[in-house]
């Protein structure tokens, strides 16, 4: 989890057809599939192309995520500051949470400093609420893992250890949502000191 700043706000289409249509259930996807993927879009580009909590390439199937569950916040549904892009893999992140609430969100800047990276690729909770998310999330799975430990191994094993004209070199030659995962591994690492 890193900590996400929500810069945007609900795309116009978007908000102009809430307005008019007044929905009393999030059925966005069905109701009004263009505005939708158009707010699904806007979501992923604010997340730099990965997913909320487990920040893993977002793939093509992602969902709208609810911070705060609707179920419980009914008034928030429709709150542009609620909404998240997560993905979809059984087991973790949204598929995980369900309605429950989260301690630490990647809304919260301490997020950074409250969930750290070891170097085998495992989040290291640095508080109980960060603990909660990572349990909860399920963020310590071994295919999670695995992938951060290849992202670290990729990183460390190239010459002249990290410059910044290296880094530069790399992250031009691989797509943008794979630039920015290692950017997110390597800002765990350096943000939090190597364990």
């Amino acid at each position: 989890m890193q900590y996400i700043t929500k810069q945007l706000s609900m795309p116009t289409d978007v908000e102009n057809w809430i307005k008019k249509n007044q929905p009393k259930t999030w059925e966005l996807g069905k109701d009004y599939h263009d505005g939708y993927v158009l707010l699904r879009e806007q979501l992923r580009q604010e997340q730099k192309g990965l997913c909320c909590y487990c920040c893993q390439i977002l793939e093509t199937q992602a969902t709208v995520e609810h911070l705060k569950s609707r179920s419980k916040f009914p008034q928030l549904t429709f709150d542009y500051q609620n909404l998240l892009l997560s993905c979809q893999e059984s087991n973790q992140c949204d598929n995980a949470k369900g309605n429950n609430e989260l301690e630490l969100t990647p809304l919260m800047i301490e997020c950074d400093i409250e969930i750290t990276l070891k170097v085998n690729g495992e989040l290291n909770p640095k508080s109980k609420r960060a603990e909660q998310a990572i349990n909860l999330l399920n963020l310590n799975n071994i295919d999670l893992c695995q992938r951060r430990k290849v992202a670290i191994d990729n990183l460390f094993s190239m010459d002249n250890m990290l410059s910044q004209e290296n880094l530069e070199l790399m992250f031009g030659c691989i797509e943008y949502e794979q630039a920015e995962f290692y950017r997110y591994v390597l800002n765990k690492l350096v943000l939090n000191g190597y364990s």
